[in-house]
């Protein structure tokens, strides 16, 4: 089964890291007067401990009174004392205690006046607040407590799954797990959980996920980047900022015990941007179950695009992904009943739905948030459930805005990147037996478990090096393109022969090459597969053959020997930090990023990087292109090459445009797209079989 292939690295990348956000900086308290002691706007005796964002534990989005700290070099000056940051009449230093703005860092806090909140407009129901668009301030007050029918039963009971005092790295990201056994002597309802935040200055989420196997319990957590065990890979419940518990529809709940889940695992990702080393955490969740069980098994089915290349400067950017009625036809075995839908994106989303259609005609959204906000993520939930039947269709729409970035933005977890998926809790469980509904641009994954040739690509094949055309294609070009000449007939004319096979073309060709290993058999490859790819049309003569090896020009002062392969930029070498923008600019695969193009020229402009020099450094770098640094130095070098050649001094790359990108747009006809998940590599891993013979003996 595909989603075998697959659970083990991708899909854990968006389940581990559903929501990633800022941290709160509490240490920035100390920088403003009585900053550990500003009250909740929301209940009285309480405090705000994230002074300057939306969300009262701190971190994600800013309110005003943070935007103004943050623009002020995150200081208490006169000019931030004086100022009315929410506009409620109050400056900044009376609400704080310092009204006459004397106060600094160090001193002792004023107790003389009441104090208020600097960043929300008080009250905050006035007209004059609302008129500011003070609607944040509800969901964030109304998150403070957790309730939820059922869990003060006398049968329920309450399990927590709790990291013992763990050490927190001193590294900016880490994600940590833990396996708990939970009783199996009878059959259990989990019908809601809660989070138990230790340490708010690095938890970023928390996520709760079932193990189908009798999972060896964990004492203590260990580091993980994918799933926390080998069949742990179901999402029960999940925490992040916003979200004060997860309660389940009163007829549902999630089954362990003796016919459900054997085990429980419990991952946290804490963010350490600072990357301090004298913190601590114990954070967990908390499991309200019942030996009473509801009338259904409820279970968690996830749909999105997985492809995502978002270029600065944009206004909207719009992309779709589709479950397709064949899909729901053939893993659906019976109605399935939604009670609640999440949408999630990170911080560029603006706008997300999640539409069911029957037969063509659009039935209703099941989670529509036209103005999308991660710090506060709407849970839609239905009393009444929804159906889904076996045929329906499902769409999801994300749009995201990249005015403000300056540089292209990807799938991944990090606040860099985005992410566009829907989260569907639903019953009953066995109806559905997929989990996983997504797509890679038009390329459905429910369809590949299906099919063994795909749009006419017989990918299984493919895998398993038993399609005759395809091998005989590599071939081709392996006997056709030289790795270090420029683009001669015979090579343009094996390429465009080999690019008539639908598995060598289109969204297939990039589904395919999505995530290659960087190593010596990969750069052989796409090296000799890039050869003609400025070419409009074959070349009239063959250019001068290239030799295999250079020798080092006399006098040279390009010192490639004294790179250091794991880390160029480490050592006191200038060839190192122009190596390091364009593996930290350019992407491998062939697209050319606008952000890659001053630094791919920088380094053109370097006289290592030309003549007899380059020709020498470039076969340097070839031969330990098994080395990471140095593969995807080679190919991320070469990603512009059509652009600069076109535009050789001024004009930035044109970047490709997905300003309406959807599931069928047709993206830049050179190379594929590369996202931070991982891959078993898929078909790249037959090219660089059937060319490791002529590469290692090179």
């Amino acid at each position: 089964m595909l989603d075998a292939l697959l659970l083990s690295s991708r899909w854990t990348l968006f389940l581990v890291t559903l929501l990633h956000t800022a941290s709160g900086y509490f240490d920035y308290q100390a920088k403003i007067p009585n900053g550990n002691n500003v009250p909740s706007p929301c209940k009285a005796g309480e405090t705000w401990p994230g002074v300057g964002h939306k969300l009262m534990s701190g971190g994600g989005a800013r309110n005003a009174f943070g935007q103004d700290f943050a623009d002020s070099g995150r200081e208490w000056t006169r000019a931030l004392c004086e100022k009315d940051s929410d506009g409620d009449g109050w400056t900044n230093g009376q609400e704080l205690g310092d009204p006459n703005c004397t106060w600094s860092q160090g001193t002792t806090n004023s107790t003389s006046s009441p104090l208020s909140h600097p960043g929300v407009c008080d009250p905050w129901t006035d007209p004059k607040c609302l008129a500011r668009d003070e609607s944040w301030v509800l969901p964030a007050c109304q998150n403070l407590e957790f309730t939820c029918n059922g869990i003060n039963d006398v049968s329920t009971k309450k399990m927590d799954l709790k990291l013992p005092r763990t050490v927190v790295p001193a590294a900016e990201t880490t994600y940590m797990c833990q396996i708990f056994s939970i009783p199996n002597d009878t059959d259990y309802h989990i019908i809601a959980t809660q989070p138990l935040i230790d340490n708010v200055n690095i938890m970023h989420h928390a996520v709760v996920f079932g193990c189908t196997k009798d999972e060896a319990a964990t004492p203590n957590p260990y580091p993980c980047g994918m799933l926390p065990g080998l069949s742990c890979n179901a999402i029960v419940s999940l925490w992040s900022l916003g979200n004060n518990g997860d309660c389940k529809h009163e007829n549902v709940g999630i089954r362990f015990g003796m016919n459900g889940f054997k085990k429980l695992a419990l991952q946290v990702h804490w963010n350490n941007p600072k990357k301090r080393s004298d913190y601590f955490d114990q954070s967990g969740m908390r499991i309200y179950y019942t030996p009473n069980l509801r009338t259904y098994d409820a279970g968690i089915l996830t749909t999105g695009q997985d492809a995502l290349l978002i270029p600065p400067g944009e206004t909207s950017v719009k992309v779709h992904s589709t479950v397709p009625s064949a899909c729901t036809s053939r893993f659906f075995t019976g109605t399935i009943y939604v009670t609640a839908a999440l949408n999630h994106m990170h911080y560029l989303g603006v706008s997300q739905t999640l539409e069911l259609y029957r037969n063509g005609v659009k039935i209703r959204d099941l989670s529509a948030d036209p103005k999308y906000n991660y710090d506060n993520p709407i849970i839609h939930r239905f009393k009444d459930p929804i159906e889904i039947q076996p045929g329906d269709e499902l769409r999801t729409r994300c749009e995201f805005e990249s005015s403000k970035k300056s540089t292209t933005t990807i799938y991944g977890d990090a606040t860099s990147n985005e992410m566009c998926y829907s989260f569907i809790t639903y019953y009953p469980r066995q109806n559905a037996k997929r989990l996983f509904f997504n797509s890679f641009l038009s390329i459905h994954y429910c369809m590949l478990d299906m099919l063994d040739t795909y749009e006419g690509c017989p990918w299984r094949a493919a895998l398993s090096l038993t399609d005759p055309k395809l091998l005989s294609l590599y071939f081709l070009i392996d006997q056709n393109c030289n790795l270090f000449e420029k683009c001669s007939p015979s090579c343009y004319n094996a390429i465009q022969t080999a690019k008539q096979h639908k598995c060598l073309q289109g969204d297939m060709w990039r589904f395919l090459m999505r995530s290659p290993p960087m190593d010596k058999r990969t750069v052989t490859f796409l090296m000799k597969w890039r050869s003609c790819q400025c070419e409009d049309a074959e070349p009239p003569s063959a250019p001068p053959t290239a030799p295999d090896t250079v020798a080092k020009p006399n006098n040279s002062t390009c010192d490639w020997a004294g790179l250091d392969p794991l880390d160029p930029v480490s050592v006191d070498n200038p060839l190192g930090a122009l190596i390091s923008n364009i593996t930290s600019n350019c992407i491998t695969i062939g697209i050319c990023l606008k952000e890659c193009v001053q630094p791919d020229m920088a380094a053109r402009k370097h006289k290592c990087f030309q003549g007899t020099e380059w020709e020498y450094g470039r076969r340097y770098l070839y031969e330990r292109s098994n080395f990471n640094n140095f593969a995807k130095f080679l190919l991320g070098f070469e990603s512009c090459n059509c652009e600069i050649s076109a535009t050789p001094t001024t004009t930035p790359a044109t970047t490709p445009d997905t300003t309406t990108t959807t599931i069928a747009a047709t993206p830049p006809t050179t190379g594929a797209y590369s996202f931070q998940c991982s891959h078993r590599h898929l078909v790249l891993i037959t090219f660089m079989f059937v060319f490791s013979t002529s590469c290692l003996a090179s």
